[in-house]
């Protein structure tokens, strides 16, 4: 019932998490949708521009709502062999201001630390924010959220 009075079409996504009822809303699910929105679009971010993963000196993740274990920001580092010195940065639960927040904080590192290339992705895994029942308070924030990535 929740689904039909949401406001959702037929056409809306969600992750195979979310195919179950009650939801599957788990860190484990949550962590495996990351992994689903962010690597193709960092795949194709990377594709488009030709410059080699050594050259990023730092990559900003923010999540509106989810804070992983271990941070989003690293999960991306380690799936691409980024370089060790590579800084990490995680902002979660910080609502939809850590989009503008993770583009100040990759703006000062550059400035500061005069590196090539800073990855930003801002990103609200829909699981993590699953609500259960007919209660409506709090879901307009939840819905509608995905993935944008910056280089």
């Amino acid at each position: 019932m929740g689904f039909m009075t949401s406001g959702m079409g037929n056409e809306t996504y969600f992750p195979p998490s979310l195919h179950h009822i009650p939801p599957v809303a788990t860190h484990v699910e949550a962590i495996r949708e990351a992994h689903m929105l962010f690597f193709p679009a960092l795949d194709d971010l990377f594709a488009k521009i030709g410059v080699p993963l050594s050259s990023v000196g730092v990559v900003v993740v923010n999540c509106s709502g989810f804070c992983a274990t271990p941070s989003l920001s690293a999960i991306i580092a380690n799936h691409y062999g980024m370089p060790g010195d590579v800084k990490t940065c995680n902002l979660s639960g910080m609502g939809c201001a850590a989009g503008a927040i993770g583009v100040n904080v990759a703006a000062n590192l550059l400035r500061t630390h005069a590196m090539s290339y800073v990855v930003v992705v801002r990103s609200s895994p829909t699981n993590a924010t699953a609500t259960r029942g007919s209660e409506r308070e709090g879901k307009e924030g939840k819905r509608g959220k995905r993935d944008d990535v910056a280089f």
